[in-house]
């Protein structure tokens, strides 16, 4: 958030371990530092400094948040039709587990509802149901988009219901990248998301797992740790290395 927003008003939507400020409430920003990622806000009980993503920005155009399911997801591209960034095209970079708002790779942390973009173009198409329940039959590999993660995760077929299909979204992997003619699966994109992940380590020749919050220090991340390991497996074989064996307590978790 730059220092534009001075003076602008803010919702809170994240009141953990902050009990000056009151969930839903709105607030005016008084003033930025840190690069945008924190906001100095007046409470009723006193005026004191919180990171930017536990606000998104209050605009005349924005309509009711619809927070029954995400409407982006991470990698999306969108344009902006009001508020702020009308106009301008953006990478989302994260969305928010509380209301499903975004962020961009441009700004630090500050979150904005959806109703003010639209989509330009998405990574890999999202399915519809009967696409869903066809590809199911099938045994086809998919994915599925997690709130409360804010990452795709691959489906396990043998643990989905009609119910888990209709209340979630769903798209096939991205295409895998070349290398040396051999295929690698495709890492996270945007490296701003929360949750287990899982990275390879070259001086160990192994696969990794790691807990990461919204921001991360930029690494190399997949979604589960086959796809890690077959990337690993892939980078080093015309190295002349090999990678160790899968730990069992990865794949067991």
């Amino acid at each position: 958030m730059s220092t534009s927003y001075k003076g602008k008003r803010v919702r809170c939507i994240n009141t953990f371990g902050a009990d000056t400020l009151q969930y839903g409430k709105e607030y005016t920003v008084l003033g930025t530092r840190d690069n945008g990622n924190t906001v100095c806000i007046q409470t009723p009980r006193c005026m004191n400094w919180y990171k930017a993503n536990r606000f998104v920005a209050v605009e005349p155009e924005v309509k009711e948040q619809d927070v029954s399911k995400v409407k982006y997801f991470i990698g999306d591209v969108v344009v902006g039709i009001a508020g702020v960034h009308a106009g301008e095209v953006l990478t989302v970079a994260g969305v928010s587990l509380y209301d499903g708002s975004i962020q961009f790779d441009t700004e630090s942390s500050f979150y904005h509802f959806t109703n003010n973009f639209a989509l330009v173009a998405r990574e890999s198409e999202v399915l519809t149901p009967e696409q869903v329940f066809s590809a199911t039959l099938n045994a086809e590999r998919l994915e599925y988009f997690s709130p409360t993660h804010t990452k795709w995760i691959q489906l396990s077929h043998g643990n989905v219901t009609v119910e888990f299909i209709k209340k979630h979204t769903f798209r096939k992997p991205p295409e895998p990248l070349k290398y040396y003619t051999q295929e690698i699966p495709k890492p996270l994109q945007v490296y701003n998301t929360c949750g287990l992940v899982y990275g390879i380590s070259f001086t160990k020749r192994e696969v990794y797992k790691v807990t990461v919050s919204r921001r991360t220090d930029g690494g190399v991340y997949w979604n589960n740790p086959q796809d890690a390991q077959k990337a690993l497996e892939v980078i080093l074989a015309p190295l002349g290395a090999s990678a160790r064996p899968l730990s069992k307590r990865l794949t067991e978790e």
